[in-house]
């Protein structure tokens, strides 16, 4: 079956059961094999809950969209931290009571170094680095953005450049030597404590001690601190509520979609949140709940009995960034206010929100169910001409005289079906005639088939009346 459709309304009309529907899902088809991208908006099949996605089963967010280090970083360390041991007074006691009888190993001098400080030219070295990435990134940037070289022009750009390089090569020469200061003193302390031990295999004496132990014991309590104390600060953050129109509701006013958002922190049990990465609060909450907790042990004997609480919270191991301790609520609002749509007032927004898609091609099957003839009249017909004038093909399969008819349809396609089968015609108001496309039936007057066809009625045609003239 061929049917014409126009750069303008087409409106598909017929009893129930003569394969308007059908003829849709044809059309998409065949539109799509064209290169085009339709489907046909059914009303009543989509369920407006489903459509923004209230459940979050599509809802992905990065939380450091919003400013907020995910510090997964800081959460590895905090599961992986162990206790660094200070000397005990009984190993040097052990050490100086014993007398050094081999010859050999009295002549060897390096096991009496003591060990160099390694942390704060590890430090030194690593601030050094983060600057040499920070900017070969802005280098990126400027590099990457074509827009930009439009808008500052060769001369600028090249003398940025080689400002950046110089700055760069600096950098990159102090990185180098940093580096080798921080592994030579690296090399030094290695070499030190290999010595001490094989001196103690071969001679049987205790191991000097190289170090006491208690820069290494504090450093490593400050940097868990440091962790602990980034990752609540992170957690405590508050981000806006993500809020986007749903559509209008006439007289209501407009209808929105807003996405609350909390992240865990131990004492939220509201049931109207949900895990963005998870079907159970348990975890995320106690995990968060023992971070808290360490942040007061931090320079007690206690303090790994804390972690180790931590890692046994049953799969804690799901909590590896502060995304994963995300909540949202999502719901409808209406002036601020929680609102939960009739199915009447779903249908309103959703076939607005489908017409006010920019698409080339709209297959709307009988957008007339729920809604009442108002809303029809006042929003929806003057959507359909507004598509038309910017030369999109609508096209609608309906029942409803105040579509079919106050649309202004440049085509009207008319479906009938008898014994001998079904049967397409076409036509419009203008000439007031619906012609069979096989040519096996006669001509049809399209004013007399629309009464008899089309719920609604009168009205709307005496109003067709009135502007198109009697025919």
């Amino acid at each position: 079956m061929d049917v014409d459709i126009y750069n303008d309304i087409n409106i598909l009309f017929g009893s129930k059961g003569t394969g308007k529907t059908d003829i849709l899902k044809a059309l998409s088809k065949y539109y799509n094999g064209k290169g085009f991208k339709t489907e046909v908006y059914e009303s009543n099949t989509n369920k407006i809950d489903e459509v923004f996605d209230l459940k979050g089963t599509e809802l992905t967010i990065d939380i450091e969209q919003f400013g907020i280090d995910d510090c997964s970083t800081e959460l590895a360390s905090l599961i992986n931290a162990t206790e660094k041991e200070i000397t005990s007074l009984s190993k040097y006691g052990d050490y100086y009571s014993a007398d050094a009888k081999n010859k050999i190993s009295k002549n060897i001098k390096i096991d009496k170094f003591t060990t160099l400080d390694e942390n704060s030219p590890k430090r030194s070295f690593e601030d050094v680095k983060n600057n040499l990435k920070k900017f070969q990134e802005f280098k990126d940037y400027y590099t990457a953005d074509t827009k930009l070289k439009e808008v500052i022009g060769d001369d600028l750009l090249n003398e940025l450049d080689n400002v950046i390089e110089r700055i760069l090569e600096k950098i990159n020469s102090e990185s180098g030597k940093r580096f080798t200061d921080y592994k030579s003193i690296s090399f030094f302390n290695k070499l030190v404590k290999l010595f001490v031990s094989e001196i103690s295999k071969k001679t049987g004496q205790p191991e000097k001690p190289t170090k006491t132990g208690f820069a290494e014991y504090a450093s490593n309590r400050i940097s868990i601190e440091k962790d602990v104390n980034k990752i609540l600060e992170n957690v405590s953050k508050t981000i806006d509520p993500i809020v986007e129109e749903v559509g209008n509701l006439g007289d209501k006013g407009k209808l929105y979609c807003k996405t609350n958002l909390l992240i865990q922190n131990g004492k939220i049990s509201d049931a109207k949140y949900k895990h963005t990465n998870s079907t159970t609060k348990i975890p995320q909450k106690s995990v968060a709940d023992k971070i808290e907790l360490i942040s007061k042990h931090i320079y007690a004997n206690t303090l790994f009995e804390k972690i180790d609480e931590l890692k046994n919270v049953e799969s804690s191991e799901s909590v590896s960034s502060i995304n994963d301790l995300l909540l949202f609520y999502k719901h409808f609002t209406l002036d601020n206010e929680f609102y939960t749509p009739s199915n009447g007032e779903s249908s309103m927004v959703l076939l607005h929100n489908e017409l006010m898609k920019d698409k080339e091609i709209y297959l709307i099957d009988e957008p007339e169910k729920s809604l009442g003839n108002d809303y029809i009249s006042d929003v929806i017909v003057p959507l359909i001409k507004e598509k038309t004038k910017s030369g999109k093909r609508v096209i609608i399969a309906t029942h409803d005289a105040n579509i079919a008819v106050r649309t202004l349809p440049y085509n009207s396609i008319y479906r009938e079906h008898d014994i001998n089968g079904y049967y397409t015609y076409s036509g419009n108001p203008f000439s007031n005639s619906l012609v069979c496309s096989s040519g096996k039936k006669p001509n049809l007057d399209w004013k007399s088939i629309s009464m008899k066809t089309l719920e609604g009625g009168k009205s709307a045609f005496g109003e067709r009346g009135k502007i198109y003239g009697n025919t």
